[in-house]
């Protein structure tokens, strides 16, 4: 068969190939030494799995190369595909960099140095859950440590807890916490507040709002539930507590009632957001 091109007419060869399909193969176009196909494709890079030679260049080793420049062939080095073409491709050229998958629900992100990328778990999605089942007496005027009983969840081991106190990691953390409290005297009244106290500093990292509560003389308590939120950034690792304030006079951290289920007086919900 031939084909016309810029008015020349070129001969294509036939060839039978051993899966029993037909190819055609450009015939040299004399003229200039080039093939059709070189014409078409100036950077051909055709891959030989043995070491046949074109035009009598041979790719030297099994797997080399020869390639076309537009106008002959040129033996180019020969490479190892179990190596070379399994390598991973790094994100320079469009890659990752990664030979393998991440764990469940990782997702890819760049990483802290902003040199690579890696599998990470997103932020956020660690978090724990700790309560206290104790009423605390708080005496008036005095910051009191409150008492934490159980690690209620924490699958990620983000927090461990030991005499009511907490500890964390490096890292950035939203700490939220919830106390019951409440006047303890008949005609008193008590202000109340939380703070997220730092013992291993001595200092108070974060503070809630304030709340009061009064005992009217011959009625009950009004009692609610004091709140704090802060938002921590632990350069390494720190032990907390969750403090709570009585102002005035003295009160109580939370009632009982009789309804049969176990009670909680204290709630701390920890989020590593980073």
């Amino acid at each position: 068969m031939s084909v016309v091109l810029n008015g020349h007419t070129y001969s294509l060869a036939v060839l039978s190939g051993t899966d029993g399909r037909d190819y055609a193969r450009p015939e040299p176009f004399t003229a200039s030494g080039a093939t059709l196909w070189d014409m078409f494709f100036t950077d051909l890079v055709a891959h030989l799995v043995s070491a046949t030679s074109i035009d009598g260049i041979s790719p030297g080793a099994l797997y080399g190369f020869l390639r076309s420049t537009g106008s002959a062939w040129a033996r180019v080095s020969g490479i190892t595909p179990s190596t070379d073409l399994n390598a991973a491709v790094g994100y320079a050229k469009g890659g990752t960099g990664l030979t393998a998958l991440g764990s469940a629900l990782q997702v890819l992100r760049t990483n802290a140095g902003a040199n690579a990328v890696e599998w990470g778990t997103p932020a956020g999605t660690k978090y724990a859950l700790l309560n206290g089942n104790t009423a605390d007496t708080l005496t008036a005027n005095t910051w009191v440590k409150r008492t934490i009983t159980t690690e209620v969840y924490d699958p990620d081991g983000i927090v461990s807890i030991a005499s009511s106190q907490f500890t964390l990691q490096a890292g950035t953390y939203l700490v939220q916490a919830h106390a019951a409290n409440s006047a303890n005297a008949s005609g008193s009244q008590s202000i109340f507040q939380l703070r997220l106290r730092n013992t291993t500093d001595s200092t108070t990292d974060g503070s809630g709002i304030s709340e009061q509560s009064v005992y009217p003389t011959g009625l009950a308590a009004s009692g609610f539930v004091t709140s704090m939120m802060a938002v921590i950034s632990p350069a390494g690792e720190k032990i907390y507590e969750i403090d709570h304030y009585s102002g005035n006079a003295a009160g109580v951290g939370g009632h009982s009632n009789a309804g049969g289920e176990t009670m909680h007086y204290v709630h701390i919900l920890i989020l590593k957001i980073a």
